[in-house]
C-alpha cells in the first residue's frame, strides 16, 4: 500500500506514529461528541475533494438521528442514559 494519509484515533493509534509517518502522514481524530464527528466528516470531505458526498452523508446521519430521537420520545425512552463505546 502507498497511502497519501492514514487516519487514526487519538488514544488508540499514537503508538504507531513513528512507523506510519515513515510512509504517510498520520491524522489523529479525537471526536468526543457526534457533532465533532460530523466536523471530521466535513474536514475529510474537503480534504479529499468530496464535499458533496460528505454533505450527503451528514444529511443522512442527521435524518437517522432525528428519527431515533422521535422514536425515543414516542416510546418513552428519551430519558434513558446511553453509554456508547467502540
Amino acid at each position: 500500500l502507498d497511502p497519501d494519509l492514514v487516519i487514526g484515533l487519538s488514544g488508540v493509534h499514537e503508538g504507531l506514529r513513528s512507523a506510519v509517518e515513515g510512509f504517510a502522514p498520520l491524522w489523529l481524530a479525537e471526536p468526543a461528541t457526534w457533532e465533532e464527528s460530523v466536523g471530521y466528516l466535513r474536514a475529510l470531505g474537503a480534504l479529499t475533494g468530496r464535499v458533496e458526498q460528505a454533505t450527503a452523508a451528514e444529511g443522512a446521519f442527521r435524518d437517522r438521528l432525528a428519527d431515533a430521537v422521535a422514536t425515543a420520545r414516542e416510546t418513552g425512552r428519551a430519558d434513558r442514559t446511553v453509554v456508547l463505546m467502540y
